[in-house]
């Protein structure tokens, strides 16, 4: 029996100015009892959050909303660095 995995988002985003963008996302993520290599629980989840780009490469995100993971609520809030090259 082969163990299926499956998950996906949907996001949408507005460009204030360069440096500003908010966006709202929703993500559903699905994992198998018999999944063996990843530990992520199942989940739901509904974000929104602020992005600054500081410069073209790097960013810093500000978000919240409302995770369920495998029948248990919560909310969730995170600030994050992120880089790319």
């Amino acid at each position: 029996q082969v163990a299926i995995d499956h998950g996906g988002y949907a996001q949408v985003s507005y460009l204030i100015a360069d440096w500003l963008r908010p966006y709202l996302r929703g993500e559903h993520l699905t994992m198998s009892s018999d999944e063996v290599y990843f530990t992520t629980p199942s989940q739901e989840r509904v974000l929104g959050g602020l992005r600054f780009e500081l410069i073209e490469t790097v960013a810093v995100k500000a978000e919240g909303g409302w995770v369920e993971r495998s029948g248990r609520d919560g909310a969730l809030v995170a600030l994050q660095a992120c880089w790319f090259y």
